[in-house]
């Protein structure tokens, strides 16, 4: 009943929580702050996304084929879901640039990432919506983490 409780927390911040572990105990620490960013703005802008979306007048459509779905859907998509995604990843990427944690180009790569996270999400809750919010969630953060070590 749009409650979030300890499973939805960790399959959010999990990925970010290990990358910032990983920053303190290895010699990478700026790829692993990079990949930190880049897993919180995609579970942010993840949320914004959803809420935003199901606020919308117009009826969502599903990322894969285009058609409309129900607001709320796995892999249900909207313009201005969309945009306040975008915009989350970024405000993420920008507190994160503002603390020094990560600078010029990289900046943008882990926005970038944060937002290809989200897309990933989507791709996953439309293709495979039985593996449930948590799993798809946890794969969202991964794979902003991933391509954040990959790009920066």
């Amino acid at each position: 009943r749009g409650r979030r409780g300890a499973r939805n927390a960790l399959a959010n911040c999990g990925v970010a929580v290990a990358c910032a572990v990983l920053a303190v105990v290895t010699p990478f620490a700026g790829a692993f702050t990079a990949a930190f960013a880049a897993a919180l703005g995609a579970a942010f802008a993840d949320t914004a996304e959803s809420e935003v979306g199901q606020l919308t007048a117009r009826r969502p459509r599903m990322i894969t084929t285009f058609k409309t779905a129900l607001p709320g859907a796995d892999g249900a998509i909207s313009a201005p879901g969309t945009a306040a995604g975008v915009i989350a990843a970024g405000a993420t990427t920008l507190l994160a640039f503002a603390l020094g944690m990560v600078g010029g180009a990289a900046a943008l790569f882990v926005w970038a990432a944060a937002f290809v996270g989200t897309v990933t999400d989507s791709l996953v809750g439309a293709l495979a919506p039985r593996i449930g919010n948590e799993l798809t969630n946890v794969i969202c953060t991964l794979v902003a983490a991933l391509l954040a070590l990959l790009l920066v």
